[in-house]
């Protein structure tokens, strides 16, 4: 199993529009597909360095294409190694 960190587009069509942003982890097949996302992950580590390195993987998230909720296709993980 792969993963990183990914921006999450939630768009707002019902309030006033304007839509938001969130970090989430993406876990991917081997083919590169997304089976799924931990949405809205907060930083975290055992150490303040091991807290600085998640959070530097979150910033790379931004370097990233854009992932738009309700637009990502889910395809069933695969549970071959």
């Amino acid at each position: 199993m792969t993963w990183n960190y990914r921006v999450i587009k939630y768009p707002d069509p019902i309030w006033d529009g304007d839509d938001w942003y969130s970090i989430g982890a993406a876990y991917y097949n081997k083919d590169g597909s997304i089976y799924g996302i931990a949405e809205r992950v907060v930083p975290c580590g055992d150490t303040p360095e091991l807290l600085a390195k998640d959070l530097r993987m979150m910033l790379k998230a931004l370097s990233q294409p854009v992932l738009v909720d309700g637009e990502v296709v889910f395809k069933e993980r695969d549970w071959r190694r």
